[in-house]
């Protein structure tokens, strides 16, 4: 264990966390450390002074604390936070702050039902003050509530705050691609805040293949990232395919879909959709294996798995713009025998029958509560209805559709083992977590850099995969 190499290698979450078990052995180094840690974080010397005197005395004050979990989050280390704010939140010297300040790393780390319940310690929470207003609409957000978020947005503008950035991102969160791009026209020549937010406008005239509005952005707007230049592009000209490169020589081949840009936009610059994590998971099956793709979209995985792994994968897509578009990858690539179509069209979650969608743009649909205005049944089956004989990876990516999928897939589970990588919208964060330890599995990978969701990497407690 070395404190000061972590901390001149900029990693001072490691470094923090090594602290409390050398204070808690009486170690006189320990202080020393911790003040390098708030020098490089920019603290100044009356907080070194409390961070000093919390660990000599082996506790942390109720001052140092604040000032610890605020420098974690000013620095962005939100896990370290949440996981000092889980640590201590039973201690009576807490107050208001510590409990807030503890609910924002929850958020940020998308522990929302946590945070929730750190919200609740707050003696008081909410007032009308705008700082709490704040606090509850970073909740609303993480919760997918949109109209209440933009109540909150609302009633933060009727009181002075600058809000306009964060209407434009709010609108663009709810997909309501319409409502970004006329209020970035109404709001951008008089207000730099919203002209900022120039990127997430072209992307929304993008996902509405409004190619009169790209044209005009990309006249008027500057530093537009490459690979959003070649996505808007690509729609004004009409672009039909794009190239990715495999290793050596290959390349493989999509249909163009310039609306479905969170899939298109690493495409267009000739990588992979998620190619990093991609590669991580590529080193956990080997060719001929079986990978189940839950929510396949275009067929980016799908394609990597077969091609660049050599497994067998069988794909799943109900949004019927995405399956038209996976069946034309497929044909577009020699994949021989690889992939099984025949499940393309249907849906999957813990029953087997039709379930109501709504299909909101080319990248993002989601299950309904009810049979709304607007939803398509659609055919829906299980996973442990198919009788899979293998399975090495699932890989599941269904827009919030995940107890469903997992509630469906008991028997796969227990019975083929197989490593398991999801996205998790963030509240159902907990759910999820809990179905995996009952299902006797560990998480290998997190990453919850952002903030609507996480994704994992879990392995069953038997493997010996991630362990030393």
């Amino acid at each position: 264990m070395n404190i000061l190499k972590a901390i001149e290698e900029g990693r001072y979450p490691d470094a923090i966390s090594q602290l409390r078990p050398l204070s808690d052995q009486g170690s006189s180094d320990s202080s020393n450390d911790l003040a390098i840690v708030y020098r490089r974080m920019g603290q100044g010397p009356n907080e070194l002074f409390f961070a000093h005197r919390a660990f000599e005395q082996n506790r942390l004050s109720s001052s140092a604390l604040q000032t610890l979990m605020r420098a974690l989050i000013g620095q962005g280390f939100h896990q370290s936070a949440a996981q000092l704010y889980r640590e201590v939140r039973g201690e009576r010297h807490l107050n208001r702050s510590h409990h807030i300040n503890g609910a924002i790393a929850l958020i940020r780390i998308n522990r929302v039902d946590e945070a929730a319940e750190a919200l609740g310690r707050a003696p008081g929470f909410p007032t009308a003050a705008a700082d709490d207003l704040r606090i509850e609409l970073l909740m609303a957000q993480a919760r997918f509530e949109h109209a209440r978020a933009l109540a909150l947005i609302d009633r933060l503008t009727a009181m002075g705050q600058d809000m306009e950035t964060q209407r434009t991102s709010q609108l663009f969160a709810s997909g309501d691609m319409a409502a970004v791009v006329a209020h970035f026209d109404a709001k951008a020549p008089v207000h730099a805040g919203v002209r900022s937010q120039g990127k997430t406008a072209l992307q929304a005239a993008i996902a509405l293949a409004d190619r009169e509005r790209v044209q005009r952005y990309l006249t008027s707007l500057g530093g537009i990232a490459a690979s959003t230049l070649a996505l808007a592009r690509g729609l004004l000209e009409d672009r039909q395919t794009v190239e990715v490169r495999g290793t050596g020589e290959r390349i493989w081949r999509f249909p163009f879909v310039a609306t479905n840009f969170s899939v298109a936009l690493p495409q267009v610059a000739g990588v992979f959709y998620e190619q990093g994590a991609l590669e991580a998971l590529k080193g956990l099956v080997r060719p001929g294996q079986t990978v189940v793709d839950v929510g396949a979209n275009i067929g980016n995985h799908t394609v990597y798995f077969a091609g660049e792994a050599g497994c067998r994968v069988v794909p799943f897509e109900c949004n019927p713009r995405m399956v038209e578009n996976l069946r034309a990858t497929l044909a577009m690539n020699d994949l021989g025998d690889r992939v099984d179509p025949s499940h393309l069209g249907k849906a999957v979650s813990s029953f087997v029958g039709t379930i109501p969608f709504r299909f909101v743009r080319d990248d993002y649909s989601f299950v309904t509560e009810g049979q709304e205005e607007g939803a398509t049944p659609t055919p829906c089956l299980t996973l442990d209805s198919l009788g899979l004989e293998q399975c090495a990876l699932l890989k599941i990516d269904v827009d919030g559709g995940e107890p469903g999928v997992l509630e469906g897939a008991r028997d796969v589970l227990a019975r083929l083992r197989p490593v398991v990588s999801i996205e998790v919208l963030n509240f159902n964060t907990r759910k999820v977590l809990g179905l995996f330890e009952a299902y006797g599995y560990d998480i290998l990978r997190e990453d919850s850099r952002n903030e609507a969701y996480s994704d994992f990497v879990f392995v069953p407690k038997e493997s010996a995969l991630g362990r030393d």
